[in-house]
């Protein structure tokens, strides 16, 4: 089975992402990585109107450390763990 048609839509803002959202109310979905959401549309188990793609709110990724303090952000890859300095246990 496939998909439904779905909108699609990536803000690239805070501010657009959450007039998207009062827009939409429950018919959206946030996409950040999709791996469980994707699945779930092809088996028609999720029938969004729209999917938000949040990818490009660059203000949700990233490594910072502060006072012994490590904040990741939501849509920090494992990848970037995997390969910062600033975090390394060897």
């Amino acid at each position: 089975m496939k998909a439904s048609a779905i909108s699609y839509a990536k803000p690239s803002s805070f501010a657009e992402l959450f007039e998207l959202m009062e827009l939409h109310g429950e018919q959206a979905k946030l996409l950040a990585g999709g791996q469980s959401l994707i699945a779930a549309l092809n088996m028609r188990l999720a029938s969004p109107a729209v999917l938000l793609d949040i990818n490009g709110l660059i203000e949700l990724s990233g490594i910072e450390i502060a006072d012994d303090v490590v904040c990741v952000g939501a849509l920090t890859r494992h990848r970037d763990l995997e390969k910062s300095p600033d975090i390394r246990l060897d």
